[in-house]
């Protein structure tokens, strides 16, 4: 199990590391490495090559969740952990990738994965692909209530601004539900989408449809507290 701590407000990268005893890259500049059994290896590292800590974020998923500007305002100023079974690292090509049982925390935030994948292009555009059986994440709210969602595949990139839930989607804030193939989000203009249908044409979902269901506001309406339904 490989251990990964970063703390807020500052940047961090993992050069390669190939065994315990290999050289580690100059240009880090600060690193603990403590062996603790020969499957287990706890990690603390400090760089300024590479934004870590907004991409990790974006791991959460927490740019598609709908109920975003309502998280935990707390959470922010907490550390990033991240567990993982495997870390690989492609320094020329600036591509890192945790595999095998992704745990992925920052206060009331966590994510689940097999697999977390975090690029950046030439150009700086980001992107992260992750993918699980599925994915999952949540994260507490102001408000008490509880966002969660998941999904086979998530992927967000900064080049077209789309954070992207695919495979028996679903995102849940509270008592609200949607469900679908595939959940969009921009996080530029803020507009959701979702879909019955995977790329191939394939619905994953039971139904074979969107579908949407919203709790009526406490106290207000007839006091009714029947479920709305789209399907």
């Amino acid at each position: 199990m490989l251990r990964l701590s970063m703390i807020n407000n500052s940047k961090y990268i993992l050069k390669l590391i190939q065994h315990p005893r290999s050289l580690i890259y100059s240009s880090l500049t600060w690193c603990r490495l403590r062996r603790k059994s020969p499957t287990s290896i706890s990690t603390r590292v400090c760089s300024n090559q590479f934004e870590y800590k907004k991409i990790l974020c974006w791991c959460l998923g927490l740019c598609f969740i709908s109920g975003t500007a309502s998280a935990l305002k707390t959470d922010a100023s907490q550390p990033i952990h991240i567990d993982a079974d495997h870390l690989t690292v492609d320094q020329k090509n600036m591509v890192t990738v945790f595999t095998g049982n992704v745990v992925i925390s920052q206060g009331s935030m966590l994510a689940h994965a097999n697999l977390a994948q975090a690029s950046q292009d030439k150009d700086g555009y980001k992107t992260i692909h992750m993918t699980g059986s599925p994915v999952t994440f949540s994260q507490l709210n102001d408000d008490g209530d509880k966002t969660e969602g998941q999904g086979n595949v998530f992927d967000y990139n900064t080049k077209n601004n789309l954070a992207v839930l695919t495979g028996r989607a679903r995102v849940k804030k509270g008592d609200n539900l949607v469900m679908g193939d595939k959940l969009t989000y921009n996080t530029k203009t803020q507009i959701y989408s979702a879909n019955s249908n995977d790329a191939n044409g394939v619905s994953t979902t039971k139904s074979g449809r969107v579908t949407v269901i919203l709790q009526p506001q406490k106290g207000g309406g007839n006091g009714s507290d029947s479920t709305i339904k789209l399907q």
